[in-house]
């Protein structure tokens, strides 16, 4: 961004920017703050591009103010561009069958598995624990969710739908989580205690 920046707003010191400037600045990201790789010509940032400019500029201003270089975060009060959700995509057979085959017998098979098979949502899926599972029953309960604001940063939280939903668990899926349920159990073994 700080070649952006100098390109679009010239010799004006951070320290000097204002909202009207910061918004000057994703206006002008948006209109033609790309260039296109072979020709060089300026051209549109995504979107997204530009919300993570503009994360990054603030995070500077809020370092700056802690260290009192700067007074205020002109980025505070800047609304960012609008972005789009980009929609989901299946995987095919094929995909599905060639990452369980990567994932199989390493530690990310129990989690590939489950969440290839449950489809729980990533929040949910990050936020398992074994508390979570019932071995004798076989049964997961996914009754909360694991997400991430800039207000409160990483947290737990109730599920979407703030029911807790209890799945049956398929026997491949219960073999893979008895496998990680045993990788860890020897890691705690061999690890040092003090």
């Amino acid at each position: 961004p700080r070649c952006r920046r100098k390109r679009h707003l010239g010799p004006l010191k951070a320290a000097k920017w204002k909202r009207a400037q910061v918004n000057a600045w994703v206006g002008v990201l948006l209109e033609k703050g790309g260039r296109k790789k072979k020709t060089d010509e300026q051209c549109p940032l995504n979107p997204k591009t530009v919300k993570h400019a503009m994360a990054l500029g603030s995070a500077a201003y809020r370092f700056g103010k802690r260290l009192e270089i700067v007074h205020q975060n002109p980025f505070e009060f800047v609304k960012g561009p609008k972005v789009r959700g980009t929609p989901a995509r299946i995987l095919t057979d094929d995909e599905v069958r060639r990452l369980q085959k990567v994932t199989g017998g390493t530690r990310w098979e129990a989690f590939v598995t489950l969440a290839l098979w449950l489809v729980p949502r990533r929040g949910e899926t990050i936020a398992l624990d074994w508390t979570a599972y019932d071995e004798d029953a076989q049964i997961l309960s996914v009754h909360c969710a694991i997400a991430q604001t800039r207000k409160h940063g990483v947290r737990r939280k109730e599920t979407k739908t703030g029911v807790t939903r209890s799945i049956p668990i398929p026997a491949h899926v219960a073999k893979a989580l008895a496998r990680q349920k045993a990788l860890q159990a020897a890691d705690e073994l061999a690890a040092p205690h003090n």
